[in-house]
C-alpha cells in the first residue's frame, strides 16, 4: 500500500506542476524513488499481487514520460526486480 501512496504523491506533484503550466520535471525524482522502492516489495505467490506490482511499475513509466523522458529513457530508468527474492508461501 505504501508504494501506491508514494505513486499518488508523485502524481500530485505532476498535477500541481501542470496546473502551474510547467513541465513536471519536479516529479521525476519522486517517481524514480518509487521505482526503486518497487524492487524492495515482498513478492507474493498470488497473481493479483504481482499484477498490481507490474501495473504500478507500468504507471511509473507513463508518468516519467510526462516529465519529459522518452519511452526508452523511462523504461530504462526502472530497476529490474531481483530474481533471487523468494516469493511468500
Amino acid at each position: 500500500m505504501r508504494l501506491v501512496e508514494e505513486l499518488a504523491a508523485a502524481a500530485d506533484v505532476i498535477a500541481d506542476e501542470l496546473a502551474a503550466d510547467r513541465m513536471p520535471v519536479a516529479a521525476r525524482q519522486p517517481l524514480l524513488d518509487v521505482a526503486q522502492d518497487s524492487t524492495e516489495v515482498e513478492r507474493s505467490r498470488w497473481l493479483s499481487a504481482e499484477v498490481v506490482l507490474a501495473q504500478v511499475r507500468s504507471i511509473i513509466v507513463d508518468l516519467l514520460q510526462l516529465t519529459g523522458m522518452d519511452i526508452d529513457e523511462a523504461t530504462g530508468a526502472i530497476p529490474l526486480l531481483p530474481k533471487d527474492q523468494p516469493r511468500l508461501p
